[in-house]
């Protein structure tokens, strides 16, 4: 999909009104280049519109991942305290990032691959610590 939704805004199909641009769509999001075949504008708009509509309810599980993920780190302490409250802060994070009008889905995933890189480090540093020391 994200291969499918990116180009016509850049140059377009020029048999089609337009440019190939989609009415409304303010060069936001496109089609990509990938086929030889012209695109009806209405297509390239419902499209759009799942595209948009899918970008929205998949932060909801990343949320909640998150929270059962704070709420495991904050209730076991298998790792750093912070890192608990730092994912129930992603977790918020995620439901602001929700409407993809704001445009805080790249750095809401981006802070989400970075807390998820620590923990894995975090992990592994004390995983070889306790295989070190029980040999």
């Amino acid at each position: 999909m994200a291969l499918f939704l990116v180009g016509v805004s850049i140059g377009g199909d020029p048999g089609t009104k337009n440019g190939g641009r989609v009415p409304g769509d303010r060069d936001r999001h496109g089609l990509a280049f990938i086929s030889d075949q012209r695109v009806d504008p209405g297509l390239a708009r419902a499209l759009n519109d799942v595209a948009q509509v899918f970008s929205y309810i998949d932060w909801f599980p990343v949320a909640l991942l998150f929270a059962a993920l704070a709420l495991a780190v904050l209730r076991t302490r298998i790792i750093a305290a912070w890192l608990g409250w730092a994912a129930a802060a992603i977790a918020v994070l995620a439901l602001i990032a929700a409407p993809p009008t704001l445009g805080l889905d790249v750095p809401a995933s981006l802070i989400s691959f970075l807390w998820i890189v620590v923990v894995s480090t975090m992990l592994g540093i004390t995983s070889s610590r306790s295989v070190a020391a029980g040999a």
